[in-house]
């Protein structure tokens, strides 16, 4: 039998605690003989900042930092730019994914939101001012949006969830444990309700708000079947004829 010697650096492992309480129960825990430290400052994991309370102030901080930064890179050396398509691709690339990376942890609160839609807000005036695209002080983005064939990042999440959900229920995302989570609709006797999903009625904006429960409401809403599709590129195409419609 092969036995391995584990050795863990405690100086890269820190204590951190979530909870809402204001008096937290602390207590020390200790690796290798050594005391190990504890943080009450927000952790990254896997590109997710986390902090004690679960309010994701830091992640969204984060993201509207970094995306400004590239925004504000862009702006200084596409200045001789004025091919939109090109513009746009390079917005897609390097902005864009950075707000949509760990789409699962999307965001419910309306001032969240505004952040990270104003960062894509601040490129589509910017490439209106580059390809004379022009846009009333003050009106509505939408028009833009159509004209460059984008959605709001809202949207955008939205259809994320959705790819996720078909990715999860047919297998090629594999995690039992996030799956055990969803519940199917299975009613005893017929019924005019065409729900995937049974929801709970959850008394806290943090339960009605986590990933699951958030897609399971979405694919309720919009009435969307998961098992119509062959395939993800179907499915893709399923997906985006209801949501245009």
């Amino acid at each position: 039998m092969l036995m391995y010697d584990f050795y863990y650096n405690t100086k890269k492992c820190q204590i951190f605690t979530f909870s809402r309480a204001r008096v937290i129960s602390s207590f020390d825990y200790n690796l290798n003989g050594e005391t190990l430290l504890r943080t009450m400052e927000a952790i990254k994991d896997l590109g997710i900042y986390f902090d004690p309370k679960l309010k994701f102030d830091s992640h969204i901080t984060n993201i509207a930092n970094r995306s400004n930064k590239i925004l504000g890179f862009i702006r200084r050396n596409c200045a001789d730019f004025d091919d939109s398509l090109a513009l746009k691709s390079i917005y897609c690339s390097l902005v864009r994914s950075i707000c949509e990376y760990g789409s699962i942890w999307s965001p419910y609160q309306s001032g969240h939101k505004q952040i990270i839609e104003k960062i894509q807000q601040k490129f589509i005036r910017f490439l209106s001012f580059k390809c004379s695209i022009i846009r009333e002080p003050h009106s509505s983005y939408t028009p833009l949006l159509t004209i460059l064939n984008l959605e709001t990042l809202e949207q955008r999440r939205l259809r994320l969830d959705l790819y996720f959900s078909y990715k999860l229920f047919s297998e090629n995302i594999d995690c039992p444990e996030f799956l055990s989570r969803f519940s199917f609709h299975t009613p005893i006797r017929n019924s005019w309700s065409k729900n995937t999903f049974y929801l709970n009625t959850e008394v806290t904006n943090y339960a009605s708000n986590t990933p699951h429960h958030r897609i399971m409401k979405t694919i309720n809403k919009l009435s969307i079947d998961l098992f119509i599709s062959p395939n993800f590129n179907s499915f893709k195409n399923y997906c985006n004829s209801l949501l245009v419609n």
